[in-house]
């Protein structure tokens, strides 16, 4: 028996998704008998919307928790101990042999496990910088105690699953790990099966949405967090679009009244050429092979570069060349396949970068280094070594 616990409720987002691959690849890798357990606020509990993680889930636990990014540190230290406790007693009652958390901080919810039982923890973000860096006026208090829980985490668990290389070395650096072994890179992938480049896919799409074959299509696929910067890449496109007018630029979103009112507020010069989309997952891949290039701005923060962007994976898979900025050098070591706007850059040079990438080349180094193919290679060692220890 493994449980596999997590707090996301977004069934739409990238986060879910990496935490499905986990599950499928590592979770039911190690045991057929899979207990998902999802700690939700108690607004959620009560929706009616449910799903689960793979429908061969033995079964799933949704347990109310004070809103896991609270902020304040009463709160932070009652849900350590309150999670710790379900975890505990279920483990307990279910017999478990394997437990997986989510989050570098997951170990502070398994600090009543008795050694026996084999823990893991996914480290999908780094706790403290990115608390910081959502929170300006940050609580260092509060700050200091994630750092506790993270290295509390690192030094008891088992085994880590980093979500990128780049996250394995500042875990190791920071916390001081002897055992670089037990630390494994499973990234933020893309399925080959459904992101890759089709071109039918890329005519059927332009064609509905009226676009003809010489315009350059820039595409923004995700949320509007601020993290995500979509007024900056709105504004880039601006620029291009003022020298080069045959040219469109695809929202696509699942937050699209909210698009429209930052296009309608902050961009009404170029509205008539940006289009708003909201689309189900398996319908993405049609709109990225609709474009030519594709928007993965961050800021060159800790946060990101121990990140590994589902975005990235699923854009270069079907071939887009990226714009980003210099933190992206942390994700992969190609630097000709994105083009960094940190760097005093013209319209032009953007331009000559779009005309000139080969989205043959740039599917293929996808599909070499970011795909599940790569993770799962990962994931059969972890397994191999979970069962034998």
């Amino acid at each position: 028996m493994i449980i596999h616990f997590h707090y996301s409720s977004n069934e739409n987002s990238g986060e879910i998704r990496r935490i499905r691959n986990i599950n499928k690849d590592i979770a039911f890798g190690i045991d057929n008998e899979v207990i998902e357990i999802a700690f939700i606020s108690p607004a959620l509990f009560f929706k009616k919307k449910r799903f689960r993680l793979n429908p061969n889930i033995k079964n799933k636990y949704y347990i109310p928790c004070i809103p896991f990014q609270s902020g304040r540190i009463f709160f932070k230290k009652f849900n350590s101990l309150y999670t710790s406790l379900i975890i505990f007693i279920l483990c307990k009652i279910l017999k478990a042999k394997f437990i997986i958390g989510e989050y570098s901080i997951a170990g502070q919810s398994m600090k009543f496990l008795p050694k026996k039982i084999i823990s893991i923890i996914d480290c999908h973000g780094a706790a403290r910088e990115e608390y910081e860096y959502n929170n300006p006026k940050h609580s260092k208090a509060y700050a200091k105690l994630l750092d506790k829980y993270e290295n509390f985490s690192c030094n008891n668990a088992d085994f880590i699953i980093c979500q990128s290389d780049s996250m394995k070395r500042h875990l190791i650096s920071k916390y001081n790990l002897q055992n670089v072994s037990q630390l494994f890179t499973y990234r933020c992938s893309a399925d080959p099966n459904i992101f890759h480049i089709d071109k039918f896919a890329r005519d059927r799409k332009r064609k509905e949405l009226n676009i003809d074959d010489t315009t350059t299509v820039f595409i923004y696929s995700g949320g509007l967090h601020k993290w995500q910067k979509i007024e900056q890449s709105i504004d880039i496109y601006r620029k291009y679009h003022a020298l080069f007018h045959n040219s469109k630029l695809i929202l696509l979103t699942l937050n699209t009244e909210n698009a429209k009112t930052i296009v309608a507020e902050q961009f009404g010069d170029v509205k008539n050429s940006i289009i708003i989309q909201s689309a189900a997952h398996n319908e993405v891949p049609e709109y990225l092979n609709a474009a030519d290039v594709a928007f993965l701005l961050r800021d060159n923060t800790v946060m990101n570069k121990v990140a590994s962007p589902t975005k990235l994976a699923e854009y270069m898979a079907c071939g887009l060349p990226v714009i980003s900025t210099t933190v992206s050098q942390h994700w992969i070591d190609n630097s000709d396949y994105i083009f960094n706007i940190d760097n005093s850059f013209s319209i032009s040079s953007l331009q000559s970068f779009i005309s000139q990438s080969d989205k043959e080349q740039i599917s293929e180094y996808a599909h070499n280094n970011l795909s599940l193919k790569q993770d799962k290679e990962q994931a059969q060692k972890l397994i191999s070594d979970a069962k034998s220890k």
